[in-house]
């Protein structure tokens, strides 16, 4: 099952964004749209892709799908990816949220 690690993988993403301009979070989606452009092994624990833009670190494919999906619900979230990822994504925001009137 996929959701728990996408709400962990959310919360982090989010710490990321929160404070970046529109432009960077875009640069971010797309770049996390190409390093999926072949597919990508959700599945996997392995870290074998790359995002420059939002990290340097190798990240898995679980982790390039919610960056992706975070990304296009901050600069088109009119645009549906056909990721089940929203129940994660919400909850993850929330609970985002919630940190940040907390001041955490």
């Amino acid at each position: 099952m996929k959701s728990p690690a996408a709400v962990f993988y959310f919360l982090e993403i989010w710490k990321r964004l929160d404070d970046m301009d529109a432009k960077a979070v875009e640069r971010i989606g797309a770049e996390a749209a190409l390093a999926g452009q072949d597919g990508l092994d959700y599945a996997s624990p392995d870290k074998k892709y790359r995002v420059p833009a939002y990290s340097e670190e190798l990240l898995s494919g679980l982790e390039v799908m919610c960056i992706m999906f975070a990304a296009f619900q901050r600069f088109a979230p009119q645009h549906d990816l056909a990721i089940d990822l929203n129940d994660a994504y919400q909850k993850a925001l929330a609970l985002h949220e919630a940190r940040k009137r907390e001041g955490q």
